[in-house]
């Protein structure tokens, strides 16, 4: 019989990777709200002096739900066009996986993405090293973020009953 295969785990080299993630998706955080409320406004104002006064010259009325959808489903092929581009795992994301994965964790993923988008990203990340164990879409729930349904699907996919001690996210 040979002798056992030791494993060693250098937790300082872990705790230092998973703090460098933190500090990369922490430090982007702020970044990204004032980006979002920026073009919110923008989307809103362009919206009210130009978009609705123009709809509303060329259709003869405001824009309604339907229109709304409409566009939703012209723009989702150009957004299936263009997606690849930018499917490039964030910095960490391998080796934070590998430590979950030895610590015998589970890794579940919710997207605001629809599935389509989705099984594409999840194609390339795989070809990446990336692959969780579940994933769930927003449009295959009423309501998504940041409603909990999406949480509550992951963790019946992955059988974890006690969310307060096992989910993070």
């Amino acid at each position: 019989m040979s002798d056992p295969i030791k494993v060693a785990i250098n937790e300082q080299q872990i705790i230092k990777m998973l703090q460098r993630l933190a500090q990369v998706t922490n430090n982007l955080r702020p970044l990204m709200v004032n980006i979002s409320e920026i073009m919110y406004d923008d989307v809103m104002e362009n919206f009210q002096q130009q978009g609705q006064p123009r709809w509303q010259a060329i259709f003869n009325r405001l824009p309604m739900q339907s229109d709304v959808d409409g566009l939703y489903r012209k723009f989702i092929p150009r957004q299936l066009e263009v997606l690849a581009n930018y499917a490039a795992l964030i910095l960490g994301v391998l080796e934070v996986q590998s430590f979950f994965r030895k610590a015998g964790m589970k890794i579940g993923s919710n997207t605001g993405y629809n599935r389509q988008m989705t099984d594409l990203l999840l194609g390339l990340a795989k070809k990446q090293g990336y692959q969780p164990d579940a994933t769930v879409c927003a449009t295959e729930f009423p309501t998504g973020r940041p409603a909990p349904w999406m949480a509550f699907a992951l963790a019946q996919q992955l059988n974890i009953f006690t969310l307060w001690k096992r989910c993070s996210k």
